[in-house]
């Protein structure tokens, strides 16, 4: 019953903190974008980092880019 118990809770941190980590990724990259954008980088050199620093092709990090930008309207 206790190993029940604690494998119910294990699961329940694994889910917590994979969603943590996640949040925290997107929040990195959010603010990386919005840094960039903020000092006149073009999207062509932030697509560029992205993809050089973050393992983010090309169509993911337009969609991040554009998403920030609407989101910041």
């Amino acid at each position: 019953m206790v190993k029940l118990h604690l494998d119910i809770l294990g699961e329940s941190i694994n889910r917590i903190s994979k969603k943590a980590f996640s949040d925290a990724i997107e929040i990195s990259i959010k603010n990386t974008i919005m840094s960039l954008l903020d000092t006149n980088v073009n999207d062509d050199e932030i697509i560029r980092l992205l993809n050089k620093y973050r393992d983010i092709n090309q169509n993911e990090a337009e969609k991040h880019i554009i998403f920030k930008k609407i989101a910041n309207d």
